[in-house]
């Protein structure tokens, strides 16, 4: 026996469901109904202007219990709108018909009839079955300025259904440019994201107005929300312009967050965005004990005392030796007691060019001198080699390990404007991320700052303040790579990496092709190709000593010491003429 109408169209509805995925939940449970014998309660099926004659109508009271599943006949639409409902045409209405996630069933053969029908609503599958026992799916795309229709057919016996195809539809694009990920040339977008982007638009049949993003921003939430053109936004950015209708895809390094996600639908996961944090390297910072810190504070120890005892040693050796002088006065000792704290400090240094007048006991005079010249020549030696190695060497030494460390010191913190980032700390209500953003962005100078085409002097600037600036991709790895002598990467990113990709509208009739189009990309390892051809590696850059240069940074102490000197010299002047004045009136 040949089988019925109904049940030829529930088998092709089944084998599209496996194809498309877009078949609603109602007429699959329809399908579970028939096949299971599982009894659902749903809202029923409506028959529109058919005849209990028909072939159709009657095996459909032999499928479905019409206690189980209410069937009606409908002779006209006498209802505004109908919602999650069944609805089958013998014959093509002369009304609009406005619908949401329902199952619309046209019998027809004329296509294009079909086509021309006004309906509207959201959420709706829509089936074409001709006499010839064809299968067609119409979809109807809705963009920010335009609508289009296409019908696919579907071979329920090879599962081959004709490829998403939106006529020539233009689509508004917001973006914002992003170093290797996005950039706009000659009207087309480039980078990975650019040529995926393009790639879809080729395979999809759209074509695109690209708009850059009013503001610059890639999408925060606003506290008081954001007005624009007469129409009010919870976010900022090109998510604030998805939401209040303005562009129907963005596309840049927009990362997937349970925010977003609220007011726009994430179109799928083209790219995994690591979330960096900069800061100076210490050897930037102004250093008062450069001079001191090539010798430990052990070996400054030994060497003091050494030179304190080699000192006491020769002042007594020199007070013995000139005990026979007869005119060897309290003042002559005195004159004594400072050359040689002049010859310890000018041997110390190896400076010295002649030796202290040897009176008596020569040989204990020689020995003493010798081991003094020996002792100040290997201290200054190897004094020399310590500090040419430390000023001359930036070793990146972070002076924390994770982003949270900031509220032990005095840094800031610098983040994205109309980042993610800003909404999940402004929004915090307790917590550490609470007090980064009360204690260390908020009202700051560089707090916030906008990740432009040109932000790199801006970054640069802020980290030379004493910030924590956060970043993400390569952007941020691009300027630390550039300034390998004054930027250091922190060892631990604040988040895991983040997926990026386009955003849509919500609820988007473009939302579910988009999404189609780039997993069967990314199953087909077409994503992965273009990122590894157009994305590559940020290598971290290396600080060689040919790119250090001393600045006051490191020599600051040596200003310290000539400053003190003259300010002593002075004061002793001043103490000197004060008392020859006072000695000879």
């Amino acid at each position: 026996m040949t089988p019925s109408r109904l049940k030829i169209l529930c088998i092709l509805i089944l084998q599209i469901t496996k194809v498309f995925s877009l078949t609603s939940g109602l007429i699959d449970k329809l399908i579970r109904l028939h096949y299971r014998g599982i009894a659902i309660q749903k809202s029923g099926i409506y028959l529109m202007e058919c005849e209990e004659t028909d072939d159709f109508v009657e095996d459909l009271f032999q499928l479905f219990d019409d206690k189980q599943i209410a069937i009606r006949f409908m002779q006209n639409l006498n209802q505004r709108f109908w919602n999650e409902s069944t609805l089958v045409f013998c014959s093509l209405p002369n009304q609009p018909i406005t619908s949401f996630d329902s199952t619309l069933i046209f019998l027809n053969d004329d296509l294009e009839a079909v086509k021309k029908l006004s309906l509207e609503g959201k959420g709706n599958s829509i089936y074409i079955f001709t006499s010839k026992f064809e299968m067609y799916q119409m979809m109807i795309i809705k963009s920010v300025f335009n609508t289009v229709k296409y019908i696919a057919e579907v071979d329920h016996k090879t599962h081959v259904s004709s490829r998403i195809n939106l006529q020539g539809m233009k689509l508004e694009v917001g973006y914002i440019e992003s170093s290797n990920y996005l950039r706009m040339a000659g009207g087309r977008f480039e980078g990975s994201l650019g040529t995926i982007f393009e790639l879809m638009s080729s395979l999809m049949n759209f074509t695109i107005n690209p708009i850059p993003s009013y503001d610059g921003y890639y999408g925060s939430l606003v506290m008081n929300g954001t007005k624009r053109n007469g129409q009010t936004s919870t976010h900022n950015g090109l998510i604030g312009m998805l939401e209040r209708g303005e562009i129907d895809v963005a596309i840049t390094d927009l990362s997937l967050t349970f925010q977003r996600a609220e007011v726009a639908d994430f179109g799928g996961k083209m790219v995994l965005q690591p979330t960096v944090c900069l800061l100076s390297i210490s050897g930037t910072d102004l250093n008062y004990l450069a001079y001191i810190k090539p010798f430990n504070k052990k070996i400054w120890f030994v060497i003091i005392v050494s030179t304190l005892g080699l000192t006491l040693f020769t002042l007594l050796l020199s007070l013995v030796s000139y005990r026979s002088e007869k005119n060897f006065t309290w003042h002559h000792k005195l004159e004594l007691c400072l050359d040689i704290l002049a010859f310890a400090a000018r041997t110390m240094s190896t400076k010295d060019n002649f030796m202290l007048e040897e009176k008596r006991y020569k040989n204990a005079w020689r020995i003493l001198l010798l081991t003094y010249l020996v002792f100040g020549y290997f201290v200054v030696v190897t004094y020399n080699a310590e500090l040419t190695s430390n000023l001359t060497s930036s070793e990146q030494k972070p002076k924390i390990n994770q982003l949270e460390d900031i509220l032990e010191n005095d840094m800031k913190l610098s983040l994205p404007k109309g980042s993610f980032y800003v909404s999940l700390l402004e929004s915090a209500t307790e917590g550490d991320y609470k007090k980064l953003w009360d204690q260390k962005v908020s009202g700051e100078r560089y707090g916030l700052i906008k990740w432009g085409s040109n932000a790199e002097d801006e970054v640069l600037k802020a980290i030379k303040e004493n910030y924590l600036v956060l970043g993400f991709g390569d952007r941020a790895l691009d300027i630390q790579a550039q300034n390998p002598c004054d930027v250091a990467r922190l060892a631990k990113d604040p988040i895991l990496p983040t997926q990026i990709g386009i955003y849509l509208q919500k609820n988007s009739d473009l939302t579910q092709l988009f999404q189609h189009q780039l997993r069967v990309m990314r199953e087909t390892g077409v994503v992965d190709t273009i990122i590894e051809k157009k994305q590559k590696p940020v290598k971290p850059g290396v600080c060689s000593k040919k790119d250090v240069k001393l600045g006051i940074e490191s020599t600051v102490f040596l200003f310290i010491c000539v400053s003190g000197g003259c300010l002593v010299a002075a004061l002793l002047l001043l103490l000197e003429i004060l008392t020859f004045i006072s000695t000879h009136p």
